[in-house]
C-alpha cells in the first residue's frame, strides 16, 4: 500500500495546531476535542473539507483520502462509543449550518 508521507516540515505546521495529539511521517492523531468539533461540524452539514479549514489545517497536507477517511473513522468511533469519557454534543439541540463557502 502506498501511504502519503508528511514532509518534516509538514509534520512541524501539523503539530503546532492544537487539534493534534501526534503526527508521524504517515499518520496523525488528533485531540478528543478535535473529534467532538468535527462531529458538531459535520452533523450541521459541513464538508470535511470545510471543517479542516476551520480548524486550522491546510487540506492540500492532509490530503482529500484522509480528510474522507478521518470523516468516516470519527463518525464510526461515536457510534461504537471508543472515545472514551467525551460529551458529545446534543445534535438536536444545535441550530444553523455550516456557513456557505468557496472551499471544495
Amino acid at each position: 500500500m502506498n501511504r502519503n508521507r508528511f514532509s518534516e516540515e509538514q509534520m512541524t505546521a501539523l503539530a503546532a495546531n492544537p487539534y493534534t495529539k501526534a503526527v508521524f511521517p504517515t499518520t496523525i492523531k488528533f485531540t478528543d476535542e478535535f473529534k467532538a468539533e468535527f462531529l458538531r461540524l459535520y452533523n450541521q452539514g459541513c464538508f470535511p473539507r470545510e471543517i479542516f479549514v476551520k480548524l486550522g489545517y491546510d487540506p492540500k497536507i492532509i490530503g482529500e483520502s484522509r480528510m474522507s477517511n478521518t470523516a468516516y473513522l470519527i463518525s464510526q468511533s461515536r457510534k461504537r462509543h471508543v472515545i472514551k469519557e467525551m460529551k458529545w454534543p446534543d445534535w438536536k439541540a444545535k441550530s444553523g449550518h455550516c456557513a456557505k463557502s468557496s472551499i471544495r
